[in-house]
């Protein structure tokens, strides 16, 4: 399963089409693979 941080930078509360672009490509650029434990 790939996971992203999207909510890194994101006000609580925020609205995701009021987020920049860098903050939205850093967040997907960042995704990692999670494995069973």
């Amino acid at each position: 399963v790939k996971v992203s941080r999207i909510a890194l930078g994101v006000p609580v509360g925020g609205d995701l089409e009021y987020t920049d672009s860098v903050t939205i490509a850093r967040a997907l650029a960042a995704r990692r693979d999670m494995r069973d434990a």
